[in-house]
């Protein structure tokens, strides 16, 4: 599970009021997660959740986790808040 910052400070209350911003700003828009040897294990490129749930097919093996972050909506980093691995 991957969670991302949805700054939680830019109120979007209502829909009644109108909104210029499709997506929240700061959101990831775009994700990856790559195994120990870099071979892509599951992407997102069309990402507008503050929590995203990833479920595989099988069990993966690896060393490590590389997770990449290469589009946020607006010209901000990109801030990931937590990483959660499990069976």
């Amino acid at each position: 599970m991957l969670t991302f910052d949805s700054d939680s400070d830019h109120a979007m209350e209502t829909t009644l009021m109108g909104h210029p911003e499709n997506v929240v700003p700061f959101m990831v828009t775009h994700w990856r997660i790559l195994d120990g040897e870099g071979q892509c294990v599951v992407e997102c490129g069309d990402n507008h959740q503050t929590i995203n749930r990833v479920r595989l097919d099988e069990p993966l093996v690896t060393d490590r986790l590389h997770i990449e972050l290469p589009a946020t909506e607006g010209d901000v980093p990109a801030t990931l808040f937590g990483v959660r691995c499990y069976e």
